[in-house]
């Protein structure tokens, strides 16, 4: 986790108080953020990387006057039009951009040192080491033009680089400075780089470096920020979180917005927009097993974690979000910050009624007892990651799965919804073993579920393959009825069509009167695709199905 080092004389400028070491020390540690150690009136603090707003004393100092009651609820920034006005072109390698500009800010004694801090560890965490995100701060009194542009410059276009004396072509500077060396082969695209320029002179080359003609000094007051990427989401939130962060160190707490004309649409930024989340008391009760906690402790909780508190309608509670709480995604987020305002050590633990022995759950008897039923029907147990490749599951016929942004790898790049792409995958690279080839695996799953907050659920599902020479439906049906009678339960199949499957030669299984899972012929098309050369047959369970099936005997058919 990131560790900032933090000026004590700033926080407790910020704060309006003074604060001991110890009081110091429980209130970060109330915030997932612990003390490092102390060091000629610094404090070095391993904050949370999920709490990128607290990463500079204003941020750390916003969160303090909650749990000490100096300011509690919603922080208030005042949003208008700034006179600057952004007007963006296409830059493939780098296409998204946002600004702010904050007013008056209180430019004390280590503000500097401390804003640099917080935009290295921005770049770092959120920002990928600026491959995703990189981070500009101006002195806008040294910007005399109300346009600015962000366009691609060409090699030969010059700027004074920041901490160098004199001007250089911007390929001169990606040769020359220790941060083109760095960073310049981030965004380069045949020899051209981003950049930002107002009026006639470039302010910036993102994600490289910024001009020497608007260094932030001592004297600045009113700061630009710009803030690009290559996802607009993830830099209109590092924006938001910025932008009302700095705001903190300005009385008027002012923030202007920045009037955007690009290809992608036309608006401002910083949006400043609120979020709402209901959560409602059972819930929170439940998490985080305190019972009779009332509607007036979890508004006073959320009030001194700087959230927000609209309407109440009998045990709900609607949760207002401010823009730079990033972290803050669904109900158990808002639980979690709660607890963090009651002080999870001040929670007593309460003695069990009765000391039960661990035993395993229902779930992994149906487990073990279906590998060792599978492993008897002469399969052999494999071992895959529920990640897989996108490109795999549009040849199979998926269309409802769960992406991953900016994958580790391409074989990575998506969540599996079935494991039959897994099957097929290890049926592939086993397609030269002496055959028959016959697999199975028991594994997680990701798929839609819109009853949940976040779309997604993870199920438990078994699936297995053969592959021969020649391969019929009745060469997997005979396994699948097997388990399925070992189980003790009645199986039959009803005829269906499903993308991976020979029209005909596919089916609904049923346990009972449960419908469990799908059974099939894989199409020639598909192995084709797969690069498979013999045919295979496949059948899938759904776990959680089957278990119901088995816990629910009424249900059986005579």
């Amino acid at each position: 986790m990131p560790v900032i080092r933090l000026s004590l004389s700033r926080i407790r400028s910020l704060l309006g108080r003074d604060l001991g070491e110890r009081d110091l020390e429980k209130l970060l540690m109330r915030l997932k953020s612990e003390v490092e150690g102390y060091s000629e009136g610094y404090v070095e603090v391993e904050v949370n990387s999920d709490r990128l707003d607290m990463m500079i004393s204003e941020g750390v100092v916003r969160s303090l006057k909650g749990l000490l009651g100096i300011e509690v609820g919603l922080p208030i920034y005042r949003y208008r039009d700034s006179w600057i006005e952004l007007e963006v072109s296409e830059v493939p390698q780098r296409r998204y951009i946002a600004m702010a500009v904050v007013r008056n800010i209180n430019n004390s004694e280590g503000f500097i040192e401390e804003l640099i801090q917080f935009q290295e560890k921005l770049h770092v965490t959120i920002g990928r080491r600026r491959r995703k995100v990189a981070i500009g701060i101006h002195d806008l009194s040294k910007i005399d033009s109300k346009i600015c542009v962000y366009r691609e410059l060409e090699s030969d276009e010059k700027l004074v680089p920041l901490g160098y004396g004199r001007a250089m072509r911007v390929d001169e500077m990606i040769a020359e400075t220790e941060q083109g060396r760095l960073y310049g082969s981030i965004s380069i695209r045949d020899g051209k780089l981003p950049g930002i320029i107002c009026g006639d002179k470039i302010i910036s080359v993102p994600p490289v470096i910024n001009s020497e003609l608007t260094r932030v000094t001592r004297s600045t007051r009113d700061l630009l920020i710009d803030v690009t990427g290559t996802d607009l989401g993830y830099v209109e939130k590092t924006l938001e979180i910025l932008s009302t962060t700095l705001a903190e160190s300005s009385s008027e707490r002012v923030i202007e917005r920045v009037s955007i004309r690009a290809p992608w649409g036309s608006g401002a930024t910083p949006r400043g927009e609120l979020r709402r989340i209901i959560v409602g008391r059972g819930y929170i009760s439940e998490i985080l097993d305190v019972g009779g906690i009332s509607i007036l402790d979890i508004t006073r909780s959320l009030l001194s974690m700087r959230l927000g508190v609209g309407e109440i309608l009998g045990d709900d509670v609607e949760v207002i979000v401010p823009p730079y709480r990033i972290d803050i995604s669904g109900p158990i987020d808002v639980v979690e910050d709660i607890a963090m305002a009651m002080d999870l050590n001040s929670i007593e633990p309460e003695p069990l009624a009765a000391v039960l022995p661990g035993r395993p759950s229902m779930a992994t008897h149906i487990r073990r007892r279906l590998r060792d039923i599978m492993i008897g029907l002469g399969f052999t147990e494999v071992y895959r990651h529920v990640l897989v490749s996108r490109e795999v599951l549009e040849i199979l016929g998926y269309n409802s799965y769960l992406a991953i942004k900016n994958p580790v790898s391409s074989e990575m790049s998506a969540a599996r919804p079935s494991i039959i792409p897994s099957i097929l995958d290890t049926l592939k690279s086993s397609q030269h073993a002496p055959k028959p080839v016959r697999v199975f695996e028991i594994g997680e799953v990701v798929v839609r579920d819109p009853g949940v907050y976040t779309g997604w659920r993870t199920g438990l599902y078994l699936a297995a393959g053969v592959l021969d020479d020649s391969v019929s439906f009745e060469d997997i049906q005979a396994p699948l009825f097997s388990l399925i009678r070992t189980l003790g339960l009645r199986p039959r199949t009803a005829s269906a069509e499903y993308p991976v499957f020979i029209r005909g030669r596919s089916a609904y299984i049923y346990a009972d009167s449960h419908h469990v899972g799908v059974v099939g012929e894989i199409r020639l098309e598909m192995l084709r695709r797969m690069g498979i050369g013999f045919p295979a047959a496949v059948f899938e369970l759904d776990l959680l199905r089957l278990l119901e099936a088995i816990k629910n005997p009424k249900s059986r058919r005579s």
